[in-house]
């Protein structure tokens, strides 16, 4: 019980503690000096293996499946944000994707078990604006995915996807009802439209490459290196000292005129490709204030965030899976 938030909040009993986070058995079962970086560095690797997996089921051939996980996995915005808990959402964005879609295309309950668990493991992952906009972008997904079934299938496959997202909310309920029991008593620290922060659109590319501008310059969001610093580092390496972080980060300059080249196959894209794209367009110009969207951070449940740089995650996804795609039809 730590009484020092609110009026005093579960630690065990609530979302915002991630106890039932998968990755968290590192912390459990390893000794603390070195668990929780082997937490933090796992959970990339763990992304970047279902963005693999989630690209060759998208049909991408296994080079291209290896750029989207590489462009996911190790974007700017992971890199700089790598001991941030929100990144327990974020990085399980790939796997409950993956299963939504394995949902749509088979009536098999085993599917919608495994899509409850994962958005449990979502529910339970620490951060309330990253789960909402991890769990919207899901929601988006599905809705692409099933356009592309028979009407009667549609409505099974809703079915399956509503009758999973009810398991998730039910079993997560004893986490989640003290998190909003706190969430109301201190209510009045972060009320709605108070603190909106927009990012400066010239910081865009650094999401996606970070490294390639040189050193941060004070205040700035995104120009600098990951800091991953402990005991770990001195026992096997530092991660942010090997040329993996310099190397693959500098594949955005790739990322992104591919993405824009899919803006120019929209005839040829299916109806999930063009929601994800919907969704780049919208949360650009949101997270960065652009004209004629910076009214939406006053619109409900935008208006509960301050801070808009959770549905760029999504973003990131999109536009991995998007350019791995335009990669493979500009090789063909």
């Amino acid at each position: 019980w730590n009484y020092n938030n609110a009026l005093g909040t579960p630690l065990f009993g609530n979302m915002l503690s991630a106890v039932f986070y998968p990755l968290k058995i590192f912390l459990y079962l390893f000794p603390a000096f070195i668990s929780y970086e082997l937490y933090v560095m796992f959970r990339l690797w763990f992304g970047g293996f279902f963005a693999y997996l989630l690209g060759r089921k998208f049909g991408l051939a296994r080079a291209g499946s290896a750029f989207a996980s590489a462009g996911f996995a190790f974007s700017g915005y992971f890199q700089l944000f790598i001991n941030e808990n929100y990144l327990n959402a974020d990085l399980l964005l790939p796997l409950f994707i993956l299963l939504a879609l394995y949902l749509a295309q088979s009536k098999s309950k085993w599917w919608v078990l495994a899509l409850s668990f994962s958005i449990f493991a979502l529910f339970n992952s620490g951060h309330p604006e990253a789960i909402f906009y991890n769990w919207l972008f899901l929601m988006l997904s599905f809705l692409g995915f099933s356009l592309r079934l028979e009407k009667p299938e549609r409505f099974s496959a809703y079915f399956r996807f509503i009758c999973a997202n009810v398991i998730a909310v039910f079993i997560s309920l004893p986490l989640i009802l003290t998190f909003l029991e706190f969430w109301v008593r201190g209510y009045h620290f972060h009320l709605p439209g108070a603190g909106l922060y927009h990012y400066s659109i010239s910081e865009f590319l650094a999401l996606f490459s970070p490294w390639f501008f040189g050193p941060s310059s004070p205040g700035s969001a995104f120009f600098r290196k990951p800091e991953l610093t402990g005991q770990l580092p001195s026992l096997f390496f530092d991660y942010s000292k090997t040329s993996l972080p310099w190397l693959i980060p500098s594949l955005g300059l790739l990322f992104l005129p591919l993405m824009i080249l899919s803006f120019m196959e929209l005839k040829k894209l299916s109806g999930f490709y063009l929601l994800w794209l919907l969704w780049i367009i919208i949360f650009l110009g949101l997270s960065f204030g652009l004209p004629g969207f910076q009214f939406l951070g006053l619109v409900f449940p935008f208006s509960l965030s301050g801070n808009f740089k959770h549905p760029i995650p999504g973003m990131i996804l999109a536009t991995a899976i998007l350019s791995a795609l335009m990669l493979e039809k500009v090789l063909a």
